[in-house]
């Protein structure tokens, strides 16, 4: 090294030893700042894992969106936009753009993020919807599922899942199926409640009611009503809500129905005293030592028998309607005599599991049994 080289460095040596520590201690405040800022920042992270016939998840797919207000609500170069998979996808759509990140501006109330999906498979799956800091004073979150028409609340500090099923019905793979919004309970409260399906399942002079509720906030009490006719109604039973402010699914048994049409509906009565009203399910108690039955119970190797008798001839479809109340459509059959024993080959869909099996006519629904899948 040159002798002016060494002089310099000598009498320096104090500065530059100096100038090292505060580029240290600068290097350490940045990383403290980054940390920080990791801690509190803003985000939401929607996974698609797909699940296989042993409860076996698999990451298939996912986007994020970060919170700040230095980031604008247009989509930018602060914003990752989504290349395709050769799998499934599973993306955030905004100005008609998918992105794999977004970066948007501090939640509001009424914000919604419209997620998109495409290149899905027939089976099963789940979302795993993980939200950081998001929790603010009136702020709750929903995310609906325009498919099953219901909704389900989401987390703000917390890791949320959803199960759906993907099937032959368009609407089941839809690109737009799902999307979350953020809303002030105040206003959530205040909104009418949503009926999102009514169902009737019995033999003879036993039924079961079942109906489905989005956002019952509001609600003070339910009625069942029961009419002969279809127009004259009658309430028979008062059910009180839970108060959830996600869907709801409420199940309640009627006895010693006459032998005849018979039909119902609920009626929702609000704190303010506002009503709403299902729409109207009918079910035929007329049919007497009739029914169907299925075997082998297990069913095997996706067949099973159907055993009919005195139903009325025509033409009936077969629904099975799992766990988290998704109807699969699983063929018709025509029954022409009293007594008729058919063949039923279960779609491949189907996963194992347990199933409510349903039988509708021209004019009535009929709960069959619950039948189990291996």
């Amino acid at each position: 090294m040159p002798r002016h080289f060494k002089i310099l460095l000598m009498k320096n040596k104090s500065l530059i030893q100096v100038m090292l520590r505060c580029s240290g201690l600068m290097l350490l405040f940045l990383f403290t700042q980054l940390s920080v800022k990791s801690q509190l920042s803003q985000n939401m992270r929607v996974n698609l894992y797909r699940i296989n016939g042993a409860g076996v998840t698999t990451l298939m797919d996912g986007n994020l969106t970060d919170y700040d207000d230095s980031y604008s609500n247009e989509v930018d170069m602060m914003d990752a936009w989504k290349m395709n998979n050769f799998g499934e996808n599973f993306g955030i759509r905004r100005s008609d753009i998918n992105l794999v990140v977004e970066r948007r501006k501090q939640i509001t109330f009424t914000d919604t993020t419209f997620l998109r999906m495409w290149n899905m498979q027939k089976t099963t799956y789940q979302l795993r919807i993980v939200t950081k800091n998001l929790n603010s004073p009136g702020l709750i979150a929903f995310i609906e599922d325009s498919y099953l028409n219901s909704a389900m609340a989401v987390g703000l500090n917390d890791t949320s899942y959803y199960s759906f099923t993907v099937n032959y019905d368009a609407g089941s793979f839809a690109l737009n199926r799902f999307r979350i919004i953020f809303l002030n309970n105040l206003i959530a409260a205040a909104l009418p409640v949503r009926f999102t399906g009514i169902n009737l399942f019995g033999n003879n002079k036993d039924i079961r009611v079942d109906w489905k509720v989005e956002n019952e906030l509001s609600i003070n009490n339910y009625s069942i009503e029961h009419s002969m006719n279809g127009r004259d109604f009658i309430a028979i039973k008062n059910i009180s809500p839970i108060g959830a402010e996600s869907s709801k699914i409420y199940s309640d048994n009627i006895k010693d129905l006459e032998p005849g049409k018979h039909f119902f509906r609920i009626r929702a009565e609000s704190f303010n005293g506002r009503n709403d009203f299902s729409s109207v399910a009918m079910i035929n108690t007329a049919l007497k030592s009739n029914g169907i039955s299925v075997y082998p119970n297990p069913v095997l190797n996706k067949t099973m028998m159907l055993h009919s008798i005195n139903l009325e001839p025509g033409k009936y479809t077969l629904e099975l309607i799992n766990n988290l109340a998704q109807h699969v459509d699983i063929g018709t059959v025509m029954i022409s005599s009293s007594q008729s024993i058919q063949t039923i080959r279960l779609p491949d869909i189907i996963q194992p599991g347990i199933y409510r099996l349903r039988i509708k006519g021209r004019d009535q629904y009929l709960f069959v049994q619950t039948i189990s899948v291996n």
